[in-house]
């Protein structure tokens, strides 16, 4: 009703109550995030109003398993890690690169070893020309799996911006001893190696 009447804040708040009540009772129904959403809509935040919407349109059980994994921004506990990594590349996927690594950058601060939070801060920095740091926190992705064959191929890449071919070559190298059919990384180290040999 507050919704209608325009009071969009109020509307909110009431809706993030009502959700933080039924969570846990799993009791949440699809009208609550479809509130929620308009009022975020209307509110100016298009990226919270997209993620409400779409929860409207989940099933009560995967519904339940996602704010679990998430969390949600009417739980006292707020969002975890994996939740500001999605809001982030919600944000990074409409091109706002600032909002984008400020969520990443809450998601390595609540789990220091949440290594896709790195990866996605390095994949900011790197589109954002800042290549030195993008490297930093490839690396610290790698630091915490090193198994991370996308963190050591655009590790590679961010090296051949900042004309460290012979670092781009090994990150290449090492991404196809883990990944032998790599075609970026087979390209790209070809490409190091040429610009090595100038």
């Amino acid at each position: 009703t507050k919704a209608r009447m325009g009071k969009y804040s109020e509307s909110l708040k009431d809706c993030n109550e009502l959700i933080a009540y039924a969570f846990p009772k799993q009791l949440l129904i699809s009208k609550f995030f479809t509130v929620r959403g308009c009022c975020y809509k209307e509110l100016g935040n298009s990226i919270l109003a997209e993620r409400s919407f779409e929860f409207a349109d989940i099933s009560q059980i995967y519904l339940d398993r996602i704010i679990t994994e998430e969390g949600d921004e009417s739980l006292s506990t707020g969002f975890t890690a994996v939740g500001y990594n999605a809001i982030g590349n919600r944000y990074f996927d409409h091109g706002l690169l600032r909002e984008a690594l400020a969520n990443y950058e809450k998601a390595t601060e609540i789990n220091p070893l949440y290594a896709n939070g790195y990866f996605n801060k390095g994949v900011v920095l790197a589109e954002s020309n800042n290549h030195s740091a993008a490297i930093q926190a490839y690396s610290k992705a790698i630091s915490l799996n090193p198994n991370y064959i996308d963190a050591y191929l655009n590790r590679g890449n961010s090296n051949c911006y900042t004309l460290d071919f012979k670092s781009a070559i090994n990150d290449y190298n090492v991404c196809l001893a883990k990944d032998p059919s790599n075609e970026l990384a087979m390209e790209n180290r070809e490409y190091a190696k040429s610009m090595l040999q100038q």
